[in-house]
């Protein structure tokens, strides 16, 4: 197995997706700007973490969206009242 299917597998194995669906554009960017191994390895883990917090961030907002929706100028009539 090849260096590049055994670190793909790796990343596969802790579940690091962003990194995984990023990795070639991630190499292509390292090789192109001369990084350092620890360069390279702060891209890709800051690519990790940012493609982490977005769909959280997504939810938020369209959870945002969904309740403004729901409430309307009139506000919500169909919640009960938290004692």
């Amino acid at each position: 197995m090849k260096a590049y299917e055994q670190a793909l597998h790796m990343l596969e194995a802790l579940k690091l997706k962003g990194v995984v669906n990023c990795l070639d554009e991630e190499l292509d960017e390292a090789e192109s700007q001369k990084l350092s191994y620890i360069g390279f390895l702060s891209a890709i883990l800051n690519r990790e973490i940012s493609d982490r917090k977005y769909p959280s961030i997504l939810l938020h907002l369209f959870g945002v969206i969904e309740i403004a929706h729901t409430v309307g100028p009139g506000g919500y009539s169909g919640a009960k009242k938290r004692r």
